[in-house]
Protein backbone atom coordinates (compact mmCIF):
# COMPACT_ATOMS: atom_id res chain seq x y z
CA UNK A 1 0.00 0.00 0.00
CA UNK A 2 1.72 3.37 -1.46
CA UNK A 3 1.12 6.75 0.45
CA UNK A 4 2.74 9.50 -1.27
CA UNK A 5 2.51 13.21 0.43
CA UNK A 6 4.35 16.30 0.03
CA UNK A 7 5.23 17.32 -3.99
CA UNK A 8 3.84 14.01 -4.98
CA UNK A 9 0.51 13.42 -3.10
CA UNK A 10 -0.83 11.27 -6.77
CA UNK A 11 -1.42 7.48 -7.01
CA UNK A 12 -2.34 6.72 -3.84
CA UNK A 13 -2.98 3.00 -3.57
CA UNK A 14 -2.27 -0.61 -3.72
CA UNK A 15 0.63 -1.54 -6.59
CA UNK A 16 2.91 -3.71 -7.20
CA UNK A 17 6.44 -1.55 -7.06
CA UNK A 18 9.74 -3.61 -8.92
CA UNK A 19 13.63 -2.16 -7.73
CA UNK A 20 16.73 -3.85 -8.70
CA UNK A 21 19.86 -1.85 -7.93
CA UNK A 22 22.76 -3.73 -9.40
CA UNK A 23 26.34 -2.46 -9.68
CA UNK A 24 26.67 0.39 -12.21
CA UNK A 25 27.17 -0.36 -15.72
CA UNK A 26 26.76 -4.29 -15.26
CA UNK A 27 22.99 -5.05 -17.16
CA UNK A 28 21.90 -3.94 -20.44
CA UNK A 29 19.08 -4.15 -19.79
CA UNK A 30 16.15 -5.54 -17.27
CA UNK A 31 13.10 -7.74 -18.13
CA UNK A 32 9.92 -8.74 -15.94
CA UNK A 33 6.59 -11.14 -16.77
CA UNK A 34 3.77 -12.27 -15.01
CA UNK A 35 0.97 -10.93 -12.73
CA UNK A 36 -0.14 -7.43 -14.55
CA UNK A 37 3.70 -7.41 -16.27
CA UNK A 38 3.87 -8.47 -19.55
CA UNK A 39 7.42 -8.38 -20.77
CA UNK A 40 8.13 -5.20 -19.38
CA UNK A 41 11.83 -3.72 -19.87
CA UNK A 42 12.59 -1.96 -16.81
CA UNK A 43 13.10 2.09 -16.95
CA UNK A 44 16.78 2.91 -15.89
CA UNK A 45 16.52 5.97 -13.62
CA UNK A 46 19.54 7.75 -12.13
CA UNK A 47 22.91 6.66 -10.03
CA UNK A 48 22.33 5.43 -6.35
CA UNK A 49 25.75 6.12 -4.51
CA UNK A 50 26.62 4.31 -1.52
CA UNK A 51 29.66 5.47 0.57
CA UNK A 52 30.65 2.54 3.15
CA UNK A 53 33.24 2.99 5.76
CA UNK A 54 34.60 -0.74 6.13
CA UNK A 55 36.84 -0.15 9.25
CA UNK A 56 35.40 1.98 12.03
CA UNK A 57 38.52 2.70 13.01
CA UNK A 58 39.90 4.23 9.96
CA UNK A 59 38.87 7.32 8.02
CA UNK A 60 39.22 5.40 4.50
CA UNK A 61 35.35 4.81 2.88
CA UNK A 62 34.72 2.97 -0.22
CA UNK A 63 32.00 4.14 -2.59
CA UNK A 64 29.75 1.97 -4.69
CA UNK A 65 27.82 3.47 -7.24
CA UNK A 66 24.05 1.11 -8.26
CA UNK A 67 21.94 1.47 -11.29
CA UNK A 68 18.56 2.07 -10.37
CA UNK A 69 15.84 -0.07 -12.65
CA UNK A 70 12.66 0.73 -11.81
CA UNK A 71 8.89 -0.37 -12.80
CA UNK A 72 5.38 0.11 -10.93
CA UNK A 73 2.34 -1.31 -11.91
CA UNK A 74 0.41 1.70 -11.16
CA UNK A 75 -2.68 1.29 -8.26
CA UNK A 76 -4.10 -2.42 -8.87
CA UNK A 77 -8.11 -2.80 -9.14
CA UNK A 78 -7.92 -6.17 -8.41
CA UNK A 79 -5.22 -7.58 -6.01
CA UNK A 80 -3.02 -10.04 -6.76
CA UNK A 81 -3.17 -13.28 -5.25
CA UNK A 82 0.07 -14.02 -2.53
CA UNK A 83 2.51 -16.19 -4.10
CA UNK A 84 2.01 -15.07 -7.84
CA UNK A 85 5.45 -15.59 -9.68
CA UNK A 86 7.17 -13.12 -11.35
CA UNK A 87 10.05 -13.95 -13.68
CA UNK A 88 13.08 -11.23 -13.49
CA UNK A 89 15.98 -11.45 -16.53
CA UNK A 90 18.64 -9.71 -15.79
CA UNK A 91 20.68 -9.27 -19.50
CA UNK A 92 24.49 -8.82 -18.41
CA UNK A 93 26.40 -6.22 -20.38
CA UNK A 94 28.59 -9.95 -21.51
CA UNK A 95 27.47 -13.20 -20.83
CA UNK A 96 24.21 -14.82 -20.85
CA UNK A 97 21.14 -13.65 -19.30
CA UNK A 98 19.86 -14.56 -15.62
CA UNK A 99 16.78 -15.22 -15.02
CA UNK A 100 15.20 -15.45 -11.70
CA UNK A 101 11.63 -16.32 -10.34
CA UNK A 102 9.92 -14.08 -7.22
CA UNK A 103 6.73 -14.25 -5.60
CA UNK A 104 4.42 -11.64 -4.42
CA UNK A 105 3.68 -11.29 -1.33
CA UNK A 106 0.13 -10.53 0.30
CA UNK A 107 -1.34 -7.45 0.15
CA UNK A 108 -2.93 -4.26 2.16
CA UNK A 109 -5.38 -1.88 1.36
CA UNK A 110 -5.18 -0.09 4.57
CA UNK A 111 -3.30 3.47 4.43
CA UNK A 112 -0.83 4.82 6.54
CA UNK A 113 0.71 8.47 6.78
CA UNK A 114 3.13 10.61 7.57
CA UNK A 115 1.21 13.22 10.41
CA UNK A 116 3.59 16.10 11.49
CA UNK A 117 5.21 17.17 8.58
CA UNK A 118 4.28 20.51 5.62
CA UNK A 119 5.64 22.13 2.78
CA UNK A 120 6.65 20.24 0.08
CA UNK A 121 9.57 22.59 -1.15
CA UNK A 122 13.24 21.77 -0.57
CA UNK A 123 13.54 25.23 1.51
CA UNK A 124 11.08 24.13 3.83
CA UNK A 125 13.82 21.87 5.27
CA UNK A 126 16.36 22.83 7.32
CA UNK A 127 19.38 20.55 5.57
CA UNK A 128 22.35 19.56 7.42
CA UNK A 129 20.15 19.27 10.60
CA UNK A 130 18.20 16.03 12.08
CA UNK A 131 13.97 16.06 11.02
CA UNK A 132 11.33 14.69 13.36
CA UNK A 133 9.04 12.25 11.58
CA UNK A 134 5.69 10.94 13.21
CA UNK A 135 3.74 8.47 11.78
CA UNK A 136 0.26 6.45 12.24
CA UNK A 137 0.49 2.42 12.49
CA UNK A 138 -1.39 0.02 10.47
CA UNK A 139 -4.01 -2.00 12.67
CA UNK A 140 -5.55 -4.87 10.41
CA UNK A 141 -1.95 -6.66 10.56
CA UNK A 142 0.82 -7.56 12.87
CA UNK A 143 3.59 -5.79 12.06
CA UNK A 144 6.98 -7.03 11.84
CA UNK A 145 9.12 -4.39 11.09
CA UNK A 146 9.01 -0.43 10.93
CA UNK A 147 11.96 1.60 8.92
CA UNK A 148 12.54 5.55 8.55
CA UNK A 149 14.80 6.64 5.88
CA UNK A 150 15.65 9.41 3.62
CA UNK A 151 16.89 9.46 0.35
CA UNK A 152 18.63 12.99 -1.23
CA UNK A 153 18.97 13.20 -4.87
CA UNK A 154 21.55 16.07 -6.51
CA UNK A 155 18.73 16.70 -9.34
CA UNK A 156 15.64 15.71 -10.65
CA UNK A 157 14.91 12.10 -9.40
CA UNK A 158 13.24 11.27 -12.51
CA UNK A 159 16.42 11.93 -14.61
CA UNK A 160 18.68 9.61 -15.54
CA UNK A 161 21.75 11.57 -14.75
CA UNK A 162 20.78 12.26 -11.49
CA UNK A 163 22.65 10.96 -8.77
CA UNK A 164 20.90 9.39 -5.35
CA UNK A 165 21.99 8.98 -1.42
CA UNK A 166 20.24 6.71 0.64
CA UNK A 167 20.71 6.86 4.77
CA UNK A 168 18.77 3.19 5.33
CA UNK A 169 18.47 4.48 9.11
CA UNK A 170 17.64 1.45 11.58
CA UNK A 171 15.08 -0.56 12.26
CA UNK A 172 12.63 0.70 14.81
CA UNK A 173 10.68 -1.06 17.40
CA UNK A 174 7.45 -2.74 16.00
CA UNK A 175 5.16 -0.09 18.49
CA UNK A 176 7.49 3.11 17.03
CA UNK A 177 4.95 5.75 15.71
CA UNK A 178 7.94 9.05 15.26
CA UNK A 179 11.99 8.54 14.63
CA UNK A 180 14.50 11.52 13.79
CA UNK A 181 16.43 11.19 9.94
CA UNK A 182 19.74 13.77 9.26
CA UNK A 183 19.27 15.69 5.98
CA UNK A 184 22.12 15.60 3.82
CA UNK A 185 23.48 19.23 2.08
CA UNK A 186 24.95 17.11 -0.35
CA UNK A 187 24.75 13.90 -2.33
CA UNK A 188 27.74 13.16 -4.37
CA UNK A 189 29.62 16.15 -4.04
CA UNK A 190 27.00 17.90 -5.07
CA UNK A 191 24.38 20.26 -3.36
CA UNK A 192 20.95 18.30 -2.56
CA UNK A 193 18.19 19.38 -4.71
CA UNK A 194 15.36 16.90 -3.31
CA UNK A 195 14.54 14.85 -0.57
CA UNK A 196 12.19 12.17 0.01
CA UNK A 197 11.20 10.77 3.49
CA UNK A 198 10.58 7.16 3.27
CA UNK A 199 8.91 5.14 5.88
CA UNK A 200 8.13 1.74 5.29
CA UNK A 201 6.02 -1.00 7.65
CA UNK A 202 6.89 -4.39 7.11
CA UNK A 203 3.69 -7.18 8.33
CA UNK A 204 4.02 -10.82 9.39
CA UNK A 205 2.71 -12.22 6.26
CA UNK A 206 4.67 -9.94 3.64
CA UNK A 207 2.04 -7.36 3.95
CA UNK A 208 4.30 -3.57 3.22
CA UNK A 209 3.21 -0.36 3.71
CA UNK A 210 5.45 2.34 2.07
CA UNK A 211 4.95 6.30 2.32
CA UNK A 212 6.76 8.64 0.41
CA UNK A 213 7.16 12.23 1.32
CA UNK A 214 8.75 13.79 -0.90
CA UNK A 215 10.80 17.63 -1.12
CA UNK A 216 11.72 19.09 -4.27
Amino acid sequence: MRTNQGASADDNGPDINVDIRPIKGLYSGININGSVFSNLTLTKHGTEVDIFTPDPSSSATVEVDLDEFFANSGVLGDLVPAGTPVTVTLTPVSGAPQVFTVHTNAFTTEAISITNLSGSSISDLTLGSPLHVVWTLPKTFAVAQVKLSVIAFDGDQTQPTTNSCNDEGSILSVTATSGDVDLPTTCAGTPTKQININLNVTGVNGERENVIYMFQ
